[in-house]
């Protein structure tokens, strides 16, 4: 295709060389005082003859776009046919011809859509630790059936030992998780394509009113999160951020974010599982 180009451009070359014209069929840029050109009905004009010297004329009847070639400058008499060793000056875009078209590529299989995707667990109005209300991230193409572990339609909240229990504490209702209890948060991520980092963000405080409580906040599919997370006894709702990085497997389909007292027992109001830069 590319031969073929340089040998059509070769060829409109010459028949400017041969008569110093606009190509036939071609347009022509305007040309300035003491230029000819020569315009597709044969006849040559020049803008102190013809205003219209030089605009587009006819498009180029194969692509239907306008193909674009410089005026050659001619000598003092304004003769078509003097001094034919001139050069010819083309445009610096080369003509458009109907097989010259951009080529189309495959389809890259570009991401259905990208950003930061969260998913929030709130016991402020549970009855129970496994019916929390689950709120999700405003991304089309990514919801509570793509947060759901294998063989589940959405993400779940498990009291993993039956242990555990909504109370009503001084910051509202909240869920209760002591020593030999975890909550875990069941998720996959088998349509995941990629992200940056997660984080978790743990609301509540210490149940007791006398001391903090220490847990371990991770992904208990590879055992990697955070250790010796720390909430006080002051009876209001503190909020506390956790750096998970990359505790969460693109492409596994059964893993969670577990908490896990190791001192003290937490009321818990709200946990987020956010994910950032996620590709999906």
């Amino acid at each position: 295709m590319r031969l073929g180009i340089l040998a059509t451009a070769l060829l409109v070359a010459t028949a400017c060389e041969e008569g110093r014209t606009i190509p036939e069929g071609g347009t022509g840029r305007r040309v300035d005082t003491g230029v000819v050109a020569q315009k597709t009905d044969g006849s040559t004009t020049t803008p102190a003859m013809d205003p219209d010297a030089g605009k587009p004329l006819v498009p180029d009847p194969d692509s239907g776009r306008p193909v674009y070639y410089d005026a050659r400058p001619a000598n003092d008499d304004a003769s078509v046919n003097d001094d034919a060793s001139a050069p010819v000056f083309f445009d610096a875009s080369p003509p458009v011809f109907a097989d010259a078209a951009a080529p189309i590529f495959p389809d890259a299989a570009a991401p259905l859509g990208a950003g930061e995707i969260w998913i929030e667990l709130d016991y402020s109005s549970a009855q129970s630790p496994r019916s929390p209300t689950f709120r999700y991230s405003n991304t089309p193409g990514w919801g509570a059936a793509q947060w759901a572990a294998s063989n589940a339609s959405g993400p779940e909240a498990w009291d993993r030992f039956n242990n555990m229990q909504v109370v009503n504490d001084p910051i509202g209702t909240s869920l209760e998780i002591g020593g030999g209890s975890e909550l875990q948060l069941m998720i996959g991520l088998e349509e995941l394509i990629g992200y940056d980092h997660a984080e978790v963000i743990i609301e509540g405080r210490s149940r007791a009113t006398s001391s903090s409580v220490q847990f371990d906040t991770y992904n208990p599919w590879n055992s990697c999160g955070d250790s010796g997370a720390s909430l006080g006894q002051q009876w209001t709702v503190q909020s506390l951020r956790l750096d998970l990085a990359q505790c969460f497997v693109i492409g596994q389909g059964v893993q969670a974010v577990r908490v896990d007292p190791t001192n003290g027992t937490i009321a818990l109001v709200r946990l987020r599982l956010t994910l950032f830069g996620a590709i999906y």
